[in-house]
């Protein structure tokens, strides 16, 4: 998303009322031009049975309930641009928990500010072609359709379903260098528009996940999902063991960031250009990935380890000999815990990739594209820290490299049918070559009623588990400049696969109005 800050309401509306201003009032100078876009939206969602859930969540509940409004705002005075991107939002999720939340307007009403955009640009610095942009920005490698693996400046935004591939801004410094370089052809240029963009980023951020992502640290065989640990995964059958006599499990999670060091900055580069009539592009990286991995793992509890000898022994190589122990009477009970407080870290990663994407004007405009991308990067190990008697460091990823891969079409069959498919090798959450796995991507646009009535159906099947997303919406545009639109994001596959398990999400039914300006 967007940076999410939280604001007092007399600064939000001093914000919109400035925008408003400069809207509305005549510019200071004659020369300067300002361009400005918006659009108003409503969203009201509830969730439905039909997929795996925790035992103690209700078969039907409201979920989002926003209201957006959003402005974005161009001024330019010659060869210097500046764009302020700008997004009030009321969650419609109340945030009381006391009595004393009840005097307080933002926890019975919470809104956020959110911005994608505000940067300045200086076209044409000391010589023509070479542009330089500062600020807040999102910058979106790559030709395949929302499923970019070239695509790792910023990081995406997974907190709304429903709006997938965005991606969170950061703060950047980019240098554009677009020489007027062409080599002439019989009929079309054999090769033009060379661009090459150079991106300095000097502190990461994060991406943002969903709130089904919290249900790894649930329950144990949630977790069992996230870790890859042989000894973690014998903990897990303990833990599990420990609920099931009456026992409890409790997660404590914390996140570390790569520091604001000059070392750590993050750089990348790409150079794109057109040749033979395709559109080609080459890229570099080096940064950090944004899939957090889990880098430490401290295991406590209230004194249950101290009853066994030997434990580490125990643990690693006589897991049912443990279990059995489990069983004897006053072992496990009411009182008794484990608590895990895990560490998540965002490996360091090396990335290469190419792209290219074409259209066949001989087959009626069929579009081609493929996007490559191979990543190299270190090990990540986890510490493991359990009770007072063993410390380890188990392997969570191995030191390697792994390549994702996008390739698809799309092709207009007629004025009102439009069809697009694609395959990946990789999602955008995995990582490690030994943990990704193959996706078909497809969906279809029928347009009638003048193009005035639009039906959308969108897929996706994971090759290995056979498990899917089906995306349908049905929209209305009767309105100049408004548009409603009903659909659900729903989830099939078993309980324990890739989008059949409850951190996926929930199946979701949302309606959605919106009014453009």
């Amino acid at each position: 998303m967007r940076l999410q800050f939280r604001t007092t309401m007399p600064a939000v509306l001093k914000v919109f009322l400035l925008a408003a201003c400069l809207l509305g009032s005549k510019p200071a100078f004659a020369q300067t031009d300002i361009e400005y876009r918006g659009h108003v939206q409503s969203d009201l969602r509830a969730s439905i049975p039909g997929n795996d859930k925790p035992s103690d969540s209700p078969e039907y509940a409201f979920g989002r309930t926003d209201n957006l409004a959003q402005f974005v705002a161009s001024f330019t005075w010659g060869s210097v641009q500046a764009v302020a991107d700008m997004a009030l939002v009321f969650s419609g999720r109340s945030e009381v928990q006391g009595m004393e939340d009840l005097q307080s307007r933002p926890k019975v009403d919470p809104y956020y500010l959110e911005s994608d955009s505000l940067y300045v640009e200086v076209s044409d610095v000391v010589v023509e072609g070479i542009d330089i942009r500062l600020g807040r920005q999102i910058i979106k490698w790559g030709t395949a359709d929302m499923f970019n693996p070239t695509s790792v400046l910023n990081g995406y935004d997974l907190e709304d379903p429903l709006d997938f591939g965005r991606q969170v801004a950061n703060e950047m410094v980019v240098v554009n260098i677009s020489p007027d370089w062409m080599v002439e052809g019989d009929e079309a240029p054999i090769f033009a528009e060379p661009t090459l963009m150079l991106v300095a980023i000097p502190k990461f951020r994060s991406g943002l996940i969903p709130d089904s992502a919290l249900l790894v640290f649930s329950e144990p065989s949630q977790f069992g999902r996230f870790v890859r640990s042989p000894l973690i995964n014998n903990l897990i059958d303990v833990q599990e063991k420990f609920l099931e006599k009456g026992g409890a499990v409790v997660y404590d999670v914390n996140v570390k960031e790569p520091e604001a060091l000059l070392e750590n900055t993050q750089l990348g580069g790409r150079l794109s250009f057109t040749l033979l009539g395709l559109d080609l592009g080459v890229m570099a990286y080096k940064g950090y990935d944004h899939n957090t991995q889990p880098g430490r793992d401290f295991v406590t509890d209230d004194g249950l380890f101290g009853l066994f000898d030997d434990f580490e022994d125990t643990l690693r190589n006589d897991i049912e000999g443990l279990m059995k122990l489990l069983d004897l009477p006053g072992i496990v009970g009411p009182g008794i815990t484990i608590a895990t407080e895990i560490t998540l870290v965002y490996p360091e990663v090396r990335v290469v990739g190419a792209d290219l994407s074409t259209s066949i004007d001989m087959l009626g405009g069929l579009g081609l594209w493929a996007e490559f991308a191979m990543t190299y990067h270190d090990g990540v190990n986890m510490d493991l820290i359990i009770g007072d008697v063993m410390e380890s460091e188990e392997v969570q990823v191995r030191p390697g490299k792994f390549w994702k891969l996008t390739a698809g079409m799309d092709y207009t069959i007629t004025k009102w049918w439009y069809l697009n498919v694609q395959y990946l090798h990789g999602f955008i959450d995995e990582f490690g070559s030994e943990f990704l796995s193959d996706y078909i991507v497809a969906g279809s646009d029928f347009k009638t009623f003048d193009e005035q009535v639009l039906l959308r159906l969108f897929g996706i099947i994971q090759v290995q588990d056979e498990s899917f997303i089906v995306f349908p919406q049905l929209a209305f545009k009767f309105w100049q400049n408004t548009e409603l639109v009903a659909g659900a994001l729903l989830h099939g596959g078993d309980k324990d696969s890739k989008f059949g398990n409850r951190t996926a999400g929930a199946n979701t039914i949302f309606v959605k109005g919106l009014y453009a300006f």
